[in-house]
Protein backbone atom coordinates (compact mmCIF):
# COMPACT_ATOMS: atom_id res chain seq x y z
CA UNK A 1 0.00 0.00 0.00
CA UNK A 2 1.67 3.86 -0.85
CA UNK A 3 1.86 6.65 0.48
CA UNK A 4 -1.56 8.38 -0.30
CA UNK A 5 -3.76 5.12 0.46
CA UNK A 6 -2.18 5.02 4.09
CA UNK A 7 -2.71 8.96 4.12
CA UNK A 8 -6.12 8.48 2.71
CA UNK A 9 -7.33 6.48 5.44
CA UNK A 10 -5.74 8.29 8.46
CA UNK A 11 -7.15 11.54 7.41
CA UNK A 12 -10.44 9.76 7.14
CA UNK A 13 -10.36 8.79 11.20
CA UNK A 14 -8.62 11.81 12.28
CA UNK A 15 -9.74 15.67 11.60
CA UNK A 16 -7.74 17.54 13.60
CA UNK A 17 -4.34 16.59 12.31
CA UNK A 18 -3.97 16.03 7.97
CA UNK A 19 -1.23 14.22 6.40
CA UNK A 20 -0.24 14.57 2.83
CA UNK A 21 2.40 13.03 0.84
CA UNK A 22 3.62 15.04 -1.92
CA UNK A 23 4.21 13.69 -5.10
CA UNK A 24 7.59 12.66 -5.97
CA UNK A 25 8.84 11.28 -9.39
CA UNK A 26 8.50 7.38 -8.55
CA UNK A 27 12.39 6.50 -8.99
CA UNK A 28 12.59 9.16 -5.90
CA UNK A 29 14.70 8.31 -2.85
CA UNK A 30 12.68 11.28 -1.20
CA UNK A 31 9.28 10.96 1.15
CA UNK A 32 7.60 14.72 1.68
CA UNK A 33 4.85 14.64 4.29
CA UNK A 34 2.90 17.92 4.65
CA UNK A 35 1.00 17.91 8.68
CA UNK A 36 -1.59 20.67 9.07
CA UNK A 37 -3.06 20.88 12.45
CA UNK A 38 -2.82 19.27 15.70
CA UNK A 39 -0.61 16.48 17.10
CA UNK A 40 -1.83 15.59 20.05
CA UNK A 41 -2.85 12.03 22.41
CA UNK A 42 -5.62 11.44 19.81
CA UNK A 43 -4.14 11.02 16.96
CA UNK A 44 -0.01 10.57 17.89
CA UNK A 45 -0.50 6.68 17.57
CA UNK A 46 -2.16 6.52 13.81
CA UNK A 47 0.28 9.05 12.91
CA UNK A 48 3.05 6.92 13.63
CA UNK A 49 1.40 3.97 12.00
CA UNK A 50 0.60 5.57 9.09
CA UNK A 51 4.05 6.94 8.24
CA UNK A 52 6.06 3.73 9.19
CA UNK A 53 3.29 1.94 7.19
CA UNK A 54 4.22 4.69 4.17
CA UNK A 55 8.16 3.98 4.76
CA UNK A 56 7.78 0.23 4.60
CA UNK A 57 5.74 1.38 1.06
CA UNK A 58 9.11 2.58 0.12
CA UNK A 59 12.37 0.44 0.91
CA UNK A 60 14.45 2.86 -1.14
CA UNK A 61 13.80 5.98 0.72
CA UNK A 62 16.83 7.85 1.75
CA UNK A 63 14.95 11.20 3.42
CA UNK A 64 11.91 11.81 4.70
CA UNK A 65 10.72 15.75 4.74
CA UNK A 66 8.23 16.16 7.69
CA UNK A 67 6.78 19.77 6.22
CA UNK A 68 5.25 21.22 9.54
CA UNK A 69 4.57 24.80 8.66
CA UNK A 70 0.51 23.98 8.94
CA UNK A 71 1.16 22.01 12.18
CA UNK A 72 -0.63 24.50 15.11
CA UNK A 73 0.02 22.49 18.17
CA UNK A 74 2.32 19.27 18.94
CA UNK A 75 1.47 17.36 22.76
CA UNK A 76 4.88 15.26 24.15
CA UNK A 77 3.05 12.33 22.70
CA UNK A 78 3.62 13.61 19.28
CA UNK A 79 6.94 14.31 20.11
CA UNK A 80 7.23 11.23 21.35
CA UNK A 81 5.77 9.40 18.23
CA UNK A 82 8.27 11.73 16.07
CA UNK A 83 11.45 10.68 18.58
CA UNK A 84 10.66 6.62 17.71
CA UNK A 85 10.37 7.65 13.73
CA UNK A 86 13.42 9.24 14.22
CA UNK A 87 14.90 5.97 15.72
CA UNK A 88 13.17 3.82 13.00
CA UNK A 89 14.36 5.87 10.44
CA UNK A 90 18.34 5.99 11.58
CA UNK A 91 17.95 2.07 12.17
CA UNK A 92 16.44 1.92 8.35
CA UNK A 93 19.96 4.61 7.19
CA UNK A 94 17.14 6.99 6.40
CA UNK A 95 17.85 10.74 6.53
CA UNK A 96 14.58 12.31 9.06
CA UNK A 97 13.96 16.18 8.29
CA UNK A 98 11.77 18.84 9.90
CA UNK A 99 10.79 21.64 7.65
CA UNK A 100 9.60 24.87 8.49
CA UNK A 101 8.75 24.46 12.06
CA UNK A 102 6.90 27.53 13.81
CA UNK A 103 8.66 28.93 16.68
CA UNK A 104 6.04 27.94 19.03
CA UNK A 105 6.58 24.34 17.74
CA UNK A 106 10.46 25.07 18.24
CA UNK A 107 9.72 26.75 22.03
CA UNK A 108 7.99 23.13 22.70
CA UNK A 109 10.74 20.60 21.28
CA UNK A 110 13.59 22.97 23.07
CA UNK A 111 11.85 23.07 26.21
CA UNK A 112 11.71 19.45 26.18
CA UNK A 113 14.75 18.89 25.06
CA UNK A 114 14.34 17.50 22.27
CA UNK A 115 15.13 20.11 19.46
CA UNK A 116 18.97 19.17 18.86
CA UNK A 117 17.63 15.35 18.04
CA UNK A 118 15.91 16.45 14.90
CA UNK A 119 17.49 17.89 11.80
CA UNK A 120 15.36 21.07 11.31
CA UNK A 121 15.93 23.48 7.87
CA UNK A 122 13.92 26.16 6.88
CA UNK A 123 14.27 25.89 3.34
CA UNK A 124 14.78 22.74 1.03
CA UNK A 125 17.89 24.92 -0.43
CA UNK A 126 19.43 23.64 3.38
CA UNK A 127 19.07 19.98 2.42
CA UNK A 128 23.17 18.25 2.35
CA UNK A 129 23.83 18.53 -1.87
CA UNK A 130 24.93 14.55 -2.84
CA UNK A 131 28.69 15.65 -2.34
CA UNK A 132 28.34 15.88 1.42
CA UNK A 133 25.21 13.69 2.13
CA UNK A 134 27.52 10.46 3.41
CA UNK A 135 29.98 12.67 5.17
CA UNK A 136 30.33 15.60 7.22
CA UNK A 137 30.84 19.64 6.88
CA UNK A 138 33.64 19.20 9.12
CA UNK A 139 34.83 22.03 11.32
CA UNK A 140 32.90 25.50 11.27
CA UNK A 141 33.97 28.86 12.79
CA UNK A 142 31.63 30.05 14.91
CA UNK A 143 30.53 33.36 12.54
CA UNK A 144 30.87 35.07 16.46
CA UNK A 145 33.34 34.08 18.45
CA UNK A 146 35.12 32.23 15.58
CA UNK A 147 35.53 29.48 17.90
CA UNK A 148 35.84 25.31 15.87
CA UNK A 149 32.68 23.53 15.89
CA UNK A 150 32.56 20.05 14.23
CA UNK A 151 29.17 20.19 12.45
CA UNK A 152 27.94 16.74 10.67
CA UNK A 153 24.75 17.70 8.40
CA UNK A 154 23.10 21.39 7.81
CA UNK A 155 20.79 22.75 10.10
CA UNK A 156 20.21 25.28 12.80
CA UNK A 157 22.99 25.26 15.38
CA UNK A 158 23.53 27.75 18.62
CA UNK A 159 27.39 28.27 19.67
CA UNK A 160 27.97 26.65 22.72
CA UNK A 161 30.79 28.80 23.42
CA UNK A 162 28.64 32.18 23.10
CA UNK A 163 25.25 31.51 22.14
CA UNK A 164 25.15 32.82 18.69
CA UNK A 165 22.26 30.98 16.45
CA UNK A 166 23.21 30.22 12.92
CA UNK A 167 22.41 27.60 10.52
CA UNK A 168 24.32 25.28 7.85
CA UNK A 169 23.23 25.38 4.58
CA UNK A 170 23.45 22.11 2.44
CA UNK A 171 26.46 23.82 0.50
CA UNK A 172 28.57 23.74 4.47
CA UNK A 173 27.82 28.03 4.03
CA UNK A 174 27.40 29.65 7.59
CA UNK A 175 24.38 32.25 7.84
CA UNK A 176 23.57 34.15 10.81
CA UNK A 177 19.97 33.46 12.19
CA UNK A 178 17.55 36.39 12.36
CA UNK A 179 17.59 38.20 15.92
CA UNK A 180 21.20 37.14 16.17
Amino acid sequence: MGNTESFDRFNSRNRGLKLTAVLQPADSNILTIEVEGSLDTENAGDFGAAVTEALKAQPHLKTVIFNLQGLIYIASTGIGVLTTLLIQCREQNIHLVLLKITQKIRTVLEMLGFLSSFHIIDDLSELPDRSVENGAFGLVACPSCEKSLRIAKAGRYRCPHCKTEFRIDGKGSVHLTAGT
